[in-house]
């Protein structure tokens, strides 16, 4: 995954909200806090559902994965 040069300027505060299928947002997490160094105060970040799981199982998942 490429995530544009452009996303976060280095010489700007940048806020953000992202929402999405849990494999491809914990790409994006990645990139943005580990690679670009963006504050966590500065993001919501959540992966809030993963494919071939329904809304509780997925609840659940994420629950034993922070636990």
């Amino acid at each position: 995954m490429q995530i544009s040069q452009h996303l976060l300027p280095v010489d700007q505060t940048v806020q953000t909200c992202i929402a999405g299928e849990s494999t491809v947002i914990k790409a994006i997490r990645d990139e943005i806090f580990k690679v670009r160094g963006m504050k966590k105060d500065d993001a919501y970040v959540s992966g809030y559902w993963k494919v071939g799981m329904i809304e509780d199982e997925h609840q659940t998942y994420k629950q034993t994965m922070h636990a």
